[in-house]
């Protein structure tokens, strides 16, 4: 009966989270990148998307951003699994998509938790907070989808499974940073290692092709990627944005980072009448060497991605080192509770679940309170009165039907405006009206306003005329 009450109540956790996030959703929409990908999946219903593919000229039509809208540097799984998505839910594909990412979430950690015979609750606990839940899914929507396939890549390699290699790639082909885990696979074991690389590179291979068909370069999507993350910063770590990544990032594993230092303090006073008990005797047994391998290549993809970086992209890939952290500390924490039942303090475990319950309980409560006064995105999410205001400006100047050049174009494709970029490729910033934000998207500064005549100069946002402008 215990069992079933316990189960009940950290399911119940996760289906708050996916309340919270739901709410979250409905007051400020998704962020920027989640949108690029949803845009990106319509790219596959276009029909001249496959005509630029055909005739070798995909790149020049990209950059045009008439018929259809594809960032080549993004990565790609995510916008094939909004394809169906978008056909069954509509205007709700945004909500499904996360939903059901968060489902996949709690199945994938309840099997890693049986592969490294950790407690699945504790486990689950740990993946139930709102940088999780909320953050990794709604702003970009990639990074909830690669925590899921390299945690069901881990699984198979905690029970050397060769299938790891179907999900390590498929984890690359959601974010190609999770690539920094391919070393993960030469922890497999005779011809199971051999099978899961050869199935990565057959997985990988599609994409691989497209590049090569599209672009004349296999590598396109993955040097596109670097070179426009990597322009972004010096290559010096920018301390004060790592630090903040990291509050934002890990800040939800200290409640149980703190309950796992009091945790392992009680078992070992209980203990040293009998056996000692220090870090050996806790972080030993199977599973533990990948878990630290997991956590090792984390801070080390993190690091990497560190060297480019600002605080609006870091904590998006916070996930590299989150999957390693959590599941150490999970580890930790079961191995603790094991060695207490072994003193004869079985009841301990029971504490552990009501504190680890009321910790999320309470943070995903804060989260869903604050949502009538703070936006978790600051206010950058898709819902944004600003952009919405703007758009109406734009019908009321008789412009609602024209090209528009802005700084924050994804979210105005979004709305259903015709925007394109400052970096428009044939420099139609010139012939286009201009709608620049002040705090949406990137530098206004990145479109010329030369030989321009503002017709509407509000606080947050301006709209300009080019001599001899064009609607199209």
């Amino acid at each position: 009966m215990n069992k079933i009450v316990i189960g009940i109540a950290f399911l119940g956790l996760f289906a708050f989270g996916i309340i919270t996030m739901l709410a979250t959703y409905s007051a400020g929409g998704i962020y920027w990148d989640f949108i690029a990908h949803m845009l990106f999946a319509k790219s596959f219903l276009a029909p001249s998307f496959y005509s630029a593919l055909q005739s070798h000229t995909l790149a020049q039509a990209a950059n045009y951003q008439n018929a259809f809208y594809y960032e080549y540097y993004r990565a790609p799984l995510m916008s094939f699994v909004l394809l169906p998505l978008m056909a069954a839910f509509g205007q709700g594909v945004a909500a499904a998509y996360a939903t059901l990412l968060i489902v996949l979430l709690m199945i994938s950690v309840f099997y890693v938790s049986r592969g490294f015979k950790m407690d699945p609750w504790v486990s689950l606990a740990l993946f139930a907070n709102p940088y999780v839940l909320i953050f990794l899914t709604l702003l970009n929507g990639s990074e909830i989808l690669a925590m899921v396939m390299l945690l069901l890549s881990v699984w198979m390699i905690s029970r050397n499974r060769w299938q790891a290699g179907i999900f390590m790639a498929l984890a690359g082909l959601s974010k190609f940073p999770s690539l920094v885990f391919l070393p993960l696979l030469f922890m497999l074991k005779g011809r199971d290692r051999h099978m899961a690389i050869l199935s990565f590179i057959l997985v990988t291979l599609p994409w691989l092709a497209f590049n090569f068909y599209a672009f004349s370069n296999p590598f396109f999507g993955y040097t596109s990627s670097l070179s426009v993350f990597g322009s972004g910063a010096s290559a010096l770590f920018p301390i004060g944005v790592v630090i903040a990544s990291l509050c934002m990032v890990l800040g939800s594993l200290i409640p149980a980072a703190v309950l796992f230092g009091i945790l392992a303090y009680y078992v070992n006073r209980e203990g040293r009448l009998r056996r000692p008990v220090d870090a050996k005797r806790i972080f030993a047994g199977p599973g533990v060497g990948l878990a630290l391998a997991l956590l090792i290549l984390g801070i080390i993809g993190f690091a990497a991605v560190s060297l480019h970086s600002t605080l609006d992209n870091l904590p998006r890939l916070g996930y590299l080192l989150y999957i390693g952290a959590a599941i150490l500390l999970a580890f930790g924490i079961s191995r603790v509770l094991n060695i207490a039942e072994g003193q004869g303090r079985g009841n301990l475990r029971l504490i552990v679940y009501a504190a680890m319950f009321f910790v999320y309980a309470v943070i995903l409560a804060y989260t869903y309170a604050g949502l009538s006064t703070h936006y978790i995105f600051n206010g950058y999410g898709s819902n944004n009165l600003t952009v919405l205001n703007a758009v109406n400006t734009l019908d009321q100047k008789g412009l609602g039907s024209c090209n528009i050049v802005s700084n924050a174009w994804v979210y105005l494709r979004f709305q259903g405006v015709s925007a394109h970029s400052p970096f428009y490729y044939n420099a139609t910033v010139q012939r286009y009206p201009i709608l620049l934000f002040g705090n949406i998207g990137v530098p206004a500064s990145t479109a010329s306003t030369r030989n321009v005549s503002k017709i509407y100069n509000y606080q947050n946002y301006t709209i300009d005329l080019p001599e001899n402008y064009t609607c199209g």
